[in-house]
Formats: structure tokens, C-alpha cells, sequence
């Protein structure tokens, strides 16, 4: 008896509770449509009701585009990735010069040009492939 009436009082609580939350009708009033049908003092709309693309037609995005935030970011961080890697390369190479033969020291200088040249191919690679999505997404 007593899961009858819990199962009952469940159903008529989740009636109602579909009654209140169920999507009812609603009449959307035209906040801007009066505004955007008038006249400003120069005789044209006002900037609210302007577009976007007849206002500024040259506009870029402002993060992915040619002169955006994350573009010039990461231009920067590879651009000083790849001067680092060609500082790396220069010590490396005086390492191995100055090495007089010794196999451990110009062991250690050729694995220090390997990953240098490595480390810079990447940021070509890198600056070739923000170039490539600037180029295609960048509008």
C-alpha cells in the first residue's frame, strides 16, 4: 500500500512539475525594429541596425587573421625558437671544433647539432603551417 501511494504521489508530482516547466507559447515583441526603421539626424539608420560586413569590408579576425593576436603570438615564439636553435647550432659547432678529438665531447656536439637542427626544421615547419592557416582561415 505504501508503494502505491509513493508511486502515485512520483506521478502526479512530475505531472505537474511537466505542466509548469512545458514549453508554452510566447509573443516576442520588436525591441529594435521601430529604432532600426527611423532615422538618425543624418539621415541614415542608426550603427546598431548596420551590418558588420557593410561597415567595415576590410575587416581581418582579429585572432586568426594576418595581423591577429594568436598569429603575431605564435610568429614570435618561433622566430625566437629559431633563433635559439641557430645560437645552439653556433655553440655546438665551436664544442665540436674545440673537442681535440676527445669521442665523448664531439659525441656529445654532434647529438647537440642533431637536436638543434631538428629543433629548427620544426619552427620552419611551424611558420610554414601558421602561414597556411592564416592564409585559409584567416578571413
Amino acid at each position: 500500500m505504501k508503494r502505491l501511494i509513493t508511486g502515485l504521489l512520483t506521478i502526479v508530482t512530475l505531472l505537474l512539475a511537466f505542466n509548469v516547466v512545458a514549453a508554452r507559447p510566447v509573443a516576442a515583441v520588436p525591441v529594435i525594429e521601430d529604432i532600426c526603421n527611423s532615422t538618425t539626424a543624418t539621415g541614415s539608420a542608426p550603427d546598431v541596425c548596420l551590418d558588420d560586413s557593410t561597415t567595415n569590408t576590410d575587416a581581418q579576425n582579429p585572432v586568426l587573421g594576418a595581423d591577429g593576436v594568436l598569429t603575431k603570438g605564435i610568429r614570435i615564439f618561433l622566430l625566437i625558437f629559431g633563433i635559439t636553435a641557430l645560437f645552439v647550432i653556433l655553440i655546438n659547432a665551436v664544442r665540436m671544433i674545440t673537442s681535440q678529438g676527445d669521442p665523448n665531447s664531439t659525441n656529445s656536439a654532434r647529438n647537440g647539432l642533431i637536436f638543434a637542427v631538428v629543433g629548427l626544421v620544426i619552427a620552419v615547419v611551424g611558420q610554414f603551417i601558421v602561414s597556411l592557416i592564416v592564409s585559409k582561415f584567416g578571413n
